[in-house]
């Protein structure tokens, strides 16, 4: 199923859509992200859960040391989380139409970038109110695409920006090139944290091999926002898998 929301084209935020139906709302175990000099007795204390049982439930044993980035369940604590679910791997049709473009300007796009929010929620509107308020782009969003987490949008939906459907250049690096030739996709979460969730990889695969078909962009040119010559950035993060994400392409080839 696919939806599109043209108030929100009209007012020149953000065009949305998603692929796959809306599942709905469930509940899963809340994991806590480790960060730096944090001590499991601050952890126990923010969620009001005794430090012994997150001790039992993560198999934890004196002297208690934690590492960045480590993730430990919060027993008896619970996230809500929307999920979507996808179409077929094989299944291009909603992916065309969430693609479709409404102008004659066309560009040659010859490289995908893949960026993280660096957030823990989002979605494509909050970013295009950041970009626009904060930042002062003119365009709004910066990327064209955005997927989403689970935690501001249904869990694997892909958001198309008005940058996408007008054919803008983006707004997602510091060159200037690479914003002239590269559709950047930003998925929402900070892997410098954890990993994307799988609904997510899957979505930018399906999404990143389309593109490349319609575009005929080599492999090659599928990076990472780090890869690109700019200043220094480790966009989308150490934990993103980077090794999964090439199996994945090349599985859905």
């Amino acid at each position: 199923m696919k939806r599109i929301f043209p108030f929100l084209a009209a007012a020149g935020i953000v065009f949305g859509a998603f692929v796959g139906a809306a599942a709905g709302a469930v509940e899963k175990p809340l994991y806590h992200v480790v960060e730096r000099s944090e001590t499991l007795w601050q952890i126990a204390r923010k969620y009001g859960v005794p430090v012994a049982q997150i001790r039992q439930s993560n198999g934890l044993r004196m002297p208690y040391r934690l590492s960045v980035g480590q993730r430990l369940r919060i027993p008896g604590r619970t996230v809500e989380v929307q999920e979507t679910v996808l179409a077929p791997d094989d299944d291009y049709t909603e992916i065309e139409q969430l693609c479709k473009i409404y102008t004659r300007r066309r560009v040659r796009w010859m490289y995908i970038v893949v960026h993280h929010s660096g957030s823990d929620s989002g979605n494509a509107l909050i970013f295009d109110r950041y970009h626009r308020y904060k930042r002062h782009m003119e365009n709004g969003l910066a990327y064209h695409f955005v997927i989403d987490s689970g935690l501001g949008g249904p869990d694997g939906r892909i958001e198309v920006g008005r940058r996408w459907k007008a054919q803008l250049e983006g707004g997602h690096t510091s060159s200037k090139i690479m914003n002239k030739v590269g559709i950047g996709i930003c998925l929402v979460g900070n892997y410098q944290k954890y990993v994307p969730t799988k609904r997510q990889l899957r979505s930018l695969c399906k999404l990143v091999r389309y593109l490349q078909r319609m575009n005929s962009i080599p492999s090659r040119n599928v990076i990472l926002h780090r890869q690109v010559i700019q200043r220094h950035t480790e966009c989308p993060g150490k934990k993103f898998p980077v090794e999964t994400f090439k199996r994945m392409l090349r599985e859905t080839a």
